[in-house]
């Protein structure tokens, strides 16, 4: 990884600050009560899939966290502000508690960053002082939110390209340019070839990508005249021509050769100064008077000089219209003329398509002749509208070696209680994700009684099963973001996407954890 992204749109002293109020309340009764002390630990999980078309959460978000942990200037922040706010003159034996907490004092464990989460499967445990606990708790999910459904949004995407190349293109509907950071690094780390994002080049060392807009274009509109153009020495040299005035010459004589005098000439000089500027990536917005009529034939003549200067790839984007009929009307368009002159131009176009690319117009895409080469997606992705929100909770389960659980109202609210261990696990084709207590050994080959909730009774479900594989995937390696390996994850995870019968991995829970939520273990060392 080249460098993580950070916007610093806030300093460390503000950083500090975004949490809830309620964290530093509680945490200054426990101080004053002598609990505030009390080792704790608290699981991150969440209960329900966001998006029907994902029977879970791409899970990420953790090195940005680290980040965040790493950064955070706790002291400060009480200093200019909290002391005031709180009432916390007569109390700075608090304020020296409260700004201990940063990351060395914080035992983290956490998945890999790229898998398929369950629902009501821990992706994070912390341990430490409860207090210092409860300071980060909105910080903490708020970033694994954003992270996660950016992750999340993208893959779903990436499995309904039809195998077309897709490019992020949301930045300037993200919610906010840190947002749009974090969506453009895990769209290209989720299965989209590049982003518009140039952020994405020093985080991810890859080419960030881009088109030209219709500013550009209409920029041109009062000013059509194309003898004003000045073509550089080494585009001249490249197309054999003396000067300006020649090329001018050659591009009117194209223009009347493949009929497109009746398109708009501005637009035309418009393309020709992109073009002159960077020849290898031209690729020309055809919408902006007419797609047919206008905007394609002038990227035809623009494609036609820069085969004369030996280059061949050029692209054309179509931005509004029925994108699936256009893409057939111009591809063919392109083969006609190299039928009459001998041009490839119709195998030389990529053709993009954007104009707010959704879940249904991909489907769309499975039944519909087009002739699409790329996809740019903008809102629909970094605004996740394919998602509900993810929902992550963080939750106490142990405090001083007791376990220790909610139980609501909802059954769907409540949860296991002391700490736990997460293991990835096999059964044949099956997949499954074992919870068990930290003083268990969950392995294969060895059969155990484990339980499910995730079914329509409020009874936990019976299973004797024996697995053929068993691997631990809670660990202590918070700090250790591998993109290669969430990338191998992805890919992993998208084979499995286009099996029937897709599903998440099952969670399963230990009989005794089950036991001890029963029978009400929350006074009782867990054993």
């Amino acid at each position: 990884m080249k460098g993580l992204i950070s916007t610093k749109m806030l300093s460390p002293s503000e950083l500090a600050l975004s949490i809830d109020r309620y964290a530093l309340t509680v945490a200054l009764s426990l101080y004053r009560q002598k609990k505030h002390e009390q080792r704790s630990c608290f699981e991150i999980f969440y209960r329900k899939s966001p998006s029907p078309e994902l029977p879970g959460v791409i899970f990420a978000g953790t090195h940005f966290l680290k980040r965040f942990l790493k950064s955070v200037d706790v002291r400060n922040a009480f200093l200019e502000s909290s002391i005031k706010s709180l009432d916390l003159e007569s109390e700075p034996g608090f304020v020296d508690f409260i700004c201990e907490a940063k990351e060395s004092a914080l035992e983290i464990e956490s998945v890999s960053e790229g898998i398929l989460a369950s629902p009501n499967m821990p992706v994070i445990t912390l341990k430490g002082k409860i207090a210092h606990l409860l300071l980060f708790e909105a910080p903490i999910l708020s970033i694994l939110q954003l992270a996660s459904s950016a992750a999340t949004t993208a893959f779903v995407f990436s499995q309904f390209g039809q195998g077309k190349d897709m490019l992020e293109m949301g930045l300037r509907r993200a919610f906010g340019p840190e947002a749009g950071a974090i969506v453009s690094y895990y769209s290209c780390l989720s299965g989209f070839r590049s982003s518009s994002n140039m952020v994405i080049e020093p985080s991810l060392g890859k080419q960030s990508i881009g088109t030209i807009s219709h500013a550009f274009i209409l920029a041109y509109e009062h000013d059509p005249n194309l003898s004003t153009l000045v073509f550089p020495p080494d585009f001249l040299a490249r197309l054999g021509a003396a000067s300006s005035e020649e090329v001018v010459a050659r591009v009117l004589v194209k223009r009347k050769q493949f009929g497109a005098e009746g398109a708009v000439l501005s637009e035309l000089k418009a393309f020709l100064a992109y073009a002159i500027t960077f020849p290898d990536k031209f690729t020309g917005l055809v919408d902006t008077y007419d797609s047919l009529g206008s905007g394609f034939l002038n990227v035809l003549v623009v494609a036609s000089l820069l085969s004369d200067a030996g280059i061949h790839r050029f692209g054309l984007r179509l931005d509004s219209g029925d994108l699936c009929e256009l893409s057939v009307k111009i591809r063919e368009a392109f083969r006609k003329v190299d039928e009459v002159y001998g041009t490839h131009f119709a195998k030389d176009a990529v053709i993009i398509a954007s104009n707010d690319i959704n879940l249904d117009f991909l489907k769309k895409l499975q039944h519909t002749p087009n002739e699409l080469d790329k996809l740019g997606i903008g809102t629909n992705l970094s605004t996740f509208s394919i998602l509900k929100p993810i929902g992550f909770v963080f939750k106490l389960s142990e405090i001083d070696s007791f376990g220790v659980s909610k139980n609501s109202n909802e059954i769907k609210k409540s949860y296991l209680p002391f700490s736990k261990v997460v293991y990835k696990a096999s059964k044949g084709e099956s997949r499954y994700v074992v919870v068990a207590g930290e003083t268990e050994r969950v392995g294969a080959g060895v059969q155990m009684k484990f339980f499910r909730t995730d079914t329509s009774s409020d009874l936990p479900e019976e299973i004797l099963i024996e697995f053929d594989f068993v691997e631990r995937i809670l660990r202590k390696e918070f700090a250790n973001f591998d993109e290669k390996l969430f990338v191998e994850n992805i890919e992993r995870e998208s084979v499995l996407f286009k099996k029937e019968g897709y599903a998440a991995p099952v969670v399963l829970f230990s009989e005794k954890l089950i036991t001890a939520k029963e029978q009400g273990m929350k006074s009782l060392k867990y054993a």
